[in-house]
């Protein structure tokens, strides 16, 4: 089954607790935000190029930019709270927020370790959240907004330090610039999106904006579309029955022949084997639906 975040409508943000697989399963992404706090246990926190040991009161950040999952060990499987939450959350003028998941630098580890004084901090703020979101007491949304602010407040002060001011505001122009294009990508990836369209929404040129995907996704726009896509399609192989046909004009291609040959470019194998060697081990699929309840 497809695994499943339902946000308030209002406040677009949930947490919730979760042991994950001690097997080696897919790597995902998700159109929100994510801030980890393991609990208890061991394992290992997947990110496309590096691999973290996970220990107790360790805490990781995840974002659409970059694929990512976790494994528990088998013999003291890790145990973890995950805060979701929309980039909407944050207001605009409070984009700067929002850098630590955005940063891109060798300086920056998407690990903060339990020994870190902001580890404990944020551990702390987050169990008194999944209280409250149990509870949804008086000013609930309010105290929410609140504790994943002062949050993010600590990871910007965090991750700072490891820039040079000139860096970080380099960083910072650039997310404002591209974060537009992002929000409206993720939201329309299955249907035919071309470079000129993204830059005319963002008022540069396409030359531009093909450097500016590089310099804040790690890739440029085709290879972040089409990942989107082919992402969309894997999950879809493994939790759903779905005809490959019915798959290639859900996820956004146009020819059955073109899904073929990217899907085997970036995947290693072709859609049928995928289904087939992925259907029983999937538990954390790559691309996440969102429901929105009132």
């Amino acid at each position: 089954m497809r695994f499943q975040v339902s946000f308030d409508e209002q406040l677009q943000m949930s947490l919730s607790e979760w042991t994950p697989h001690t097997a080696n399963t897919p790597l995902h992404w998700h159109s929100f935000m994510e801030v980890g706090v393991c609990l208890s246990g061991r394992g290992q926190f997947h990110f496309e190029h590096i691999s973290y040991p996970v220990e107790a009161g360790d805490v990781f950040l995840a974002t659409h930019l970059e694929r990512h999952m976790c494994q528990a060990d088998a013999e003291d499987p890790s145990r973890y709270i995950f805060i979701h939450f929309s980039p909407s959350v944050l207001m605009r003028e409070e984009i700067e927020l929002l850098m630590p998941f955005a940063c891109r630098s060798p300086h920056i580890s998407r690990r903060i370790q339990s020994s870190e004084t902001v580890a404990g901090e944020i551990r702390t703020l987050v169990e008194r959240m999944l209280i409250e979101q149990s509870d949804t007491g008086e000013f609930y949304r309010q105290f929410m907004k609140h504790s994943l602010t002062i949050i993010c407040i600590l990871l910007s002060r965090y991750y700072r330090k490891a820039l040079t001011p000139e860096a970080w505001n380099k960083q910072k122009l650039r997310l404002e610039q591209l974060q537009p294009a992002l929000d409206y990508i993720l939201e329309h990836f299955r249907e035919p999106i071309r470079l000129e369209h993204i830059a005319e929404q963002l008022y540069l040129s396409s030359s531009r904006t093909r450097h500016l995907f590089i310099e804040v996704v790690g890739r440029g726009f085709k290879e972040y579309l089409l990942q989107l896509r082919i992402d969309e399609a894997k999950s879809l192989l493994v939790n759903t029955d779905r005809t490959i046909l019915d798959i290639v004009f859900l996820c956004g291609f146009q020819s059955q022949a073109a899904f073929y040959e990217t899907f085997r470019r970036l995947v290693g194998q072709t859609p049928g084997e995928y289904r087939n060697g992925r259907s029983q081990l999937s538990r954390f699929p790559e691309s996440i639906d969102i429901m929105l309840e009132a």
